[in-house]
């Protein structure tokens, strides 16, 4: 085995369909000759491995037959016996890759294998060559559907030809790559760009280079190329409005939607330094459409004003709807009577109340803590809809979260995102519809304006959450900004019931609450001063080693979260669980071992395995070639290749696919992000160098626990924590608008 460097460009035929393979895009490929563009050598061939994140924009471009150009960042060369044969194998990693149209002969391979041309087989592919030969290309530029069904023996279908023209023109813009490539765009800018705006392309970047900006490129690299590869003046008025644009934007990655004018001069002069330009870009006079400007001298974007603006008119609308379905007060305390005997315990009063106020009202908020019973209250009031015939659906933000709203109430629930997707499909009576939130707090203001988009307007809402705990991850504030607005129909339970009479850990998470630092004298919330990282790690092993099973570790940031489970996984030394690289003709570990803890990190719908689902390694086949099993995938059969299997806290079992593994990470500690709609017996919370985190991230780690809860770390840091909320730096007008629009 030899490692090279080659800087002359490879082009290379794509011979097997690319995959992700261990975060990287590979695919097999063979060298053409650019003047035949025939097979250079069949006894050597390559394995390319692609350094780039977004392999999505040129996934499907990468289809069998395709064509691409290829400058090595390395090389490794191997020698390989196959059926008794020596090959050549040369292993290739690039971030110098650019894609290229077929020639000659070599487009039979491409439409003829390509899922992008539908109905057109490889023979097809072979008999349109040898009667239009060279001329296919042109017919193909020119949409030439007529010549495609008349000429052709055998002829093709309208609307196959059709298919065939409109997916040869998005397949490649050879002249837009080019310019792109000119402008020092990556690969998937370039190709995302040609996919949006193709033939276009050229002139609409040419007319304003920071239409750019839209598809993830810097402001600086935008400005790099408008002002010194096209000339454009420093005070041009798209300049001026997309350095706004691009502040908005820079608010909104902040988490507000909302900046005044400080605040937004700040941003702008990160990347615009001149102070006379930025107050132009700000000024009233200069019309600017990037911006609303709030009566209050504030600046919003026009996409999160719209956003608001709509769930404002909406809920007015809920506001001003009576119920259309209602329930005698007899009746409604019968069912829950009925309630009460079935599951052998009483609500209380607020709980009660929560029940009723749903019932009597279109749009309803239940906030509080963790364990007060939100959950009882929501399965009683199923209870209530049951006997009215209003069908529920349940929603939340993350898979666990939804994955454990369906375990705890017995109905199916969704995460948004898939409940958006699959919208049109469900059973949805618009004058019987309910449609429950849970885990509200963490809702961002577009993916409320998604739901509320689907909600029919005669439906039901209700937002579970608890203000208290963490605030959304994506932009914006929904449920603290609605719980500022007196008029919308709200209750907050109060009285726990998670933990027993006994436990401290409710009132020290309510003292945490109100930003008060707690004493810890208590045997099941303990807080171990310590103030040196190796220090910290040590007695967060020490104190897991003592109860493994029933402790989860939770921290603020991904950075801990990994020092922890390197600390962890190190003392595991069971078998590893191995991988067989045919890339490399050799076993190489995956980072996991037997009964490893691990979790998944994203929604695995055909795998029914939500993000934050957590495990445990519980078989290893370590085998030359991945096991073949077969799996059951929407109701279908289903062979893939597995390397193991994970036994899920939900007591499922599942096969360790290579989309598994691309989405595992070990489990003995993990984020309060992640923790939160979770519940464990023993929770340890490192409270070290974290800048992140606050008294929601103190409080949500905190309700996680059921019996015990340990803090490990700094004082200091603790202190500080508790005294900073980071969701109250949030700017959001939400609330403004109702309350004025309620008035």
């Amino acid at each position: 085995m030899t490692l090279s460097s080659q800087t002359e460009p490879l082009f290379l035929r794509v011979t097997k369909k690319p995959r992700i393979n261990r975060k990287k895009l590979v695919f097999f490929a063979v060298e053409v000759d650019t003047e035949r563009w025939s097979k250079v050598d069949y006894k050597t061939h390559y394995i390319i491995e692609i350094c780039d994140t977004d392999f999505d924009a040129y996934q499907e471009e990468l289809d069998v037959g395709a064509i691409c150009r290829i400058v090595p960042d390395s090389m490794l060369h191997k020698n390989v016996k196959i059926n008794n044969l020596k090959y050549n194998r040369k292993i290739v990693t690039t971030s110098n890759f650019t894609l290229v149209r077929s020639k000659g002969s070599l487009i039979i391979k491409l439409i003829g294998n390509s899922n992008k041309f539908k109905g057109i087989g490889e023979l097809k592919a072979k008999r349109l060559w040898e009667r239009f030969g060279e001329g296919l290309y042109d017919i193909l530029d020119n949409k030439n559907v007529e010549e495609l069904t008349s000429n052709f023996e055998g002829r093709l279908t309208t609307k196959t030809s059709t298919n065939l023209v409109n997916a040869w023109e998005s397949y490649l813009n050879t002249d837009v790559i080019l310019f792109c490539n000119k402008l020092k765009l990556s690969v998937s800018q370039s190709i995302r760009l040609a996919q949006f705006y193709k033939e276009a392309t050229k002139q609409k970047i040419e007319e304003d280079p920071y239409r750019l900006l839209a598809f993830n490129i810097p402001f600086i690299k935008c400005d790099e190329i408008a002002t010194k590869q096209f000339g454009m003046a420093f005070d041009d008025a798209k300049r001026l409005s997309a350095a706004v644009e691009e502040g908005l934007y820079r608010v909104l990655d902040s988490g507000s939607v909302v900046a005044d004018y400080e605040t937004l001069f700040q941003e702008v002069s990160e990347f615009i330094p001149e102070d006379k330009l930025v107050s132009l870009a700000l000024s009233g006079e200069y019309i600017n459409n990037n911006y609303v400007l709030l009566n209050d001298g504030e600046y919003q974007s026009n996409g999160s004003f719209v956003m608001e603006a709509y769930l404002t008119d909406r809920i007015k609308v809920m506001l001003n709807t009576k119920p259309k379905l209602n329930l005698p007060k007899a009746s409604l305390n019968k069912v829950i009577s009925k309630y009460e005997k079935r599951n052998n315990f009483n609500l209380t009063i607020d709980q009660k109340q929560a029940v009723s106020l749903v019932l009597n009202n279109n749009l309803c908020l239940i906030n509080g803590g963790a364990g007060v019973g939100k959950t009882s209250v929501l399965d009683c009031i199923y209870d209530v809809f049951d006997e009215c015939g209003i069908i529920p659906v349940q929603v939340a933000l993350a898979g666990k979260a939804a994955k454990r709203m369906s375990e705890l109430t017995g109905r199916e629930s969704y995460t948004i995102a898939r409940f958006i997707r699959r919208a049109n499909k469900l059973n949805i009576c618009p004058k019987k519809f309910a449609l429950v939130i849970d885990e509200g707090s963490m809702v961002d203001l577009f993916s409320m304006y998604q739901l509320l988009h689907i909600l029919p307007q005669d439906a039901k809402l209700i937002i579970l959450g608890d203000s208290g705990q963490l605030h959304p991850v994506g932009y914006g504030l929904v449920l603290h900004e609605l719980l500022k607005v007196p008029q919308i129909p709200k209750i907050t339970l109060k009285e726990v019931k998670r933990q027993g009479k006994h436990s401290n850990i409710p009132h020290v998470s309510q003292e945490i609450g109100k930003g008060l630092v707690p004493t810890f004298n208590d045997q099941d919330v303990k807080f171990v001063k310590s103030n040196v990282r190796k220090t910290v790690l040590k007695d967060i092993l020490e104190l897991y080693q003592e109860d493994a099973l029933n402790t989860q570790i939770i921290c603020a940031t991904n950075k801990m979260v990994d020092l922890v489970n390197n600390q962890c996984g190190s003392l595991n030394e069971s078998k590893k669980l191995l991988v067989y690289n045919d890339y490399h003709d050799s076993f190489e570990t995956t980072g996991f071992r037997f009964a490893d803890k691990v979790i998944c990190t994203q929604n695995l719908y055909d795998l029914d395995v939500m993000n934050g689902t957590v495990g445990k390694v519980v078989e290893c086949y370590n085998l030359p070639t991945a096991k073949e099993v077969d799996i059951i995938v929407n109701g279908k059969h289903q062979t893939i290749f597995s390397l193991g299997k994970i036994k899920w806290d939900d007591g499922i079992t599942t096969e360790i696919s290579d989309d598994l593994l691309n989405n595992l990470s070990l489990a003995y500690a993990m984020t309060i992000h992640k923790s939160q709609g979770s519940q464990f017996p023993i929770v340890i919370i490192p409270v070290f160098q974290a800048p992140n985190l606050d008294r929601t991230m103190l409080y949500t780690a905190i309700t996680r626990a059921q019996k015990k809860v340990v803090l490990v770390g700094s004082e200091k840091v603790l202190v500080n924590s508790i005294n900073m909320v980071h969701s109250d730096e949030r700017k959001a007008d939400l609330a403004n608008k109702l309350l004025e629009i309620l008035k």
